[in-house]
């Protein structure tokens, strides 16, 4: 009777110790639990502040068109690539980087002759890189 007794009482402090760490898991998980809804709440608030921001109504200055949140202008100057990336830079823009073939329709759409796009291997010949510096990828 005394060793069952001994044998109880070691199961009942192995499992009281069990329930401690268990407990110390449920707090961690609690606190962590905590910060990631306030992260989501930090979150959300900032979507729906660039939400907001995205909108509002863009407008672009007369003579261009626009396209989803970009304004594209078609200058009737012609010339090399370096002199038509010039023209943009002066006027606060820059060649085109085409991103989806949503966008490549459109840009096709508004063009009648060849234009110049912000795809160049300037830096390494048949290394092809938009004006933005990413890499071309053929989707």
């Amino acid at each position: 009777m005394s060793n069952k007794l001994s044998s109880i009482t070691e199961e009942r402090e192995l499992l009281n110790a069990n329930v401690s760490v268990v407990r110390n898991q449920l707090s961690s998980m609690t606190e962590e639990r905590d910060l990631l809804k306030a992260n989501l709440t930090e979150m959300t608030n900032e979507l729906e502040r660039l939400q907001s921001l995205f909108n509002q109504k863009k407008t672009c200055p007369a003579g261009w068109s626009k396209f989803c949140c970009s304004c594209y202008l078609l200058s009737g100057r012609s010339g090399s690539w370096d002199s038509a990336r010039k023209n943009c830079i002066d006027q606060g823009a820059d060649l085109v980087v085409i991103d989806s073939p949503k966008e490549q329709n459109f840009i096709v759409s508004i063009t009648q002759y060849k234009t110049w796009i912000g795809l160049s291997d300037i830096e390494q010949e048949g290394t092809w890189k938009w004006v933005d510096g990413t890499p071309l990828t053929l989707k």
